[in-house]
């Protein structure tokens, strides 16, 4: 009599067991019944099986030739050593999502305080005129934004700038060269009043201001095109020369709309 195959990827034996009778509609077909029969069980006896990590050995054997399954149906349980290594993988991968999602929800959270900040913003006007107040990000100050952007005590610090046809909100300083194709340029001044909210909105072909923490010491905000490949995040200049900067979600902090560019003597809305 030819044996039936049934592969399970967990040495839970009960749970083994559950899965093989419900996957061949064992529990439709009076299976159940005649099983707890041939076991000397009830069927609720057979629901405790299911329970079981380590099944009685008189059990297995009746239930393997009951149902016709290979000898080596049921796995042979984990040692002490094994279970602890498999309970610590597990709570390592519960901690991994646990800390992106915690994450994710110190992003939202401060997605949320940006927009609030710039709002207050808005009520306020410059001592000499009536133009918005606007905080400067210079290149100086990179590293305190990235750890702080969240605190708006900090964000008060940051020194105030008006300019020309600009609402209230953040203008970082552009460093570097790698985005000259685009007629942005090193000591450039980029304005922003707008966060993107959903990643997959953003458009490849149209340069942001990426906010960036690879690791608690190299931090960084550039200007540059992102392009979402799978879940990374990858940073591109306009140079073609410089290699693209591919990122995790939890590296990229924020990524900023720009609404213009000011230069020396010379501004205007993008």
């Amino acid at each position: 009599m030819e044996t039936k195959s049934y592969q399970s990827n967990t040495y839970h034996q009960g749970h083994i067991l559950k899965k093989y009778v419900t996957a061949h509609g064992i529990n439709r077909k009076g299976g159940i019944k005649t099983l707890a029969k041939a076991l000397g069980l009830t069927r609720q006896g057979i629901y405790v099986l299911y329970d079981q990590e380590v099944i009685k050995e008189k059990y297995r054997n009746i239930i393997i030739e009951h149902l016709e399954l290979q000898a080596d149906f049921f796995p042979k349980p984990l040692k002490l050593k094994d279970q602890l290594q498999e309970l610590n993988e597990k709570y390592i991968q519960s901690r991994l999502i646990s800390i992106d999602l915690q994450e994710q929800l110190l992003q939202a959270e401060s997605r949320n305080l940006s927009r609030l900040y710039i709002q207050s913003l808005n009520k306020k006007k410059m001592p000499k005129d009536a133009t918005k107040v606007v905080k400067l990000v210079n290149r100086k100050s990179v590293d305190k934004y990235v750890n702080h952007f969240f605190d708006v005590e900090y964000l008060e610090s940051l020194p105030s700038i008006s300019l020309p046809c600009m609402s209230s909100g953040f203008a970082f300083e552009v460093e570097g060269d790698t985005m000259n194709a685009k007629r942005i340029y090193d000591g450039d001044i980029l304005t922003c009043n707008e966060l993107v909210e959903q990643y997959d909105t953003i458009e490849p072909d149209t340069p942001y201001v990426i906010v960036i923490k690879e690791t608690a010491k190299n931090t960084n905000i550039v200007c540059r095109y992102v392009k979402l490949i799978g879940e990374e995040y990858c940073l591109v200049s306009a140079d073609n020369e410089t290699p693209d900067l591919c990122l995790s979600g939890i590296q990229v902090k924020q990524v900023w709309k720009i609404k213009g560019k000011y230069t020396p003597d010379i501004s205007f809305n993008s």
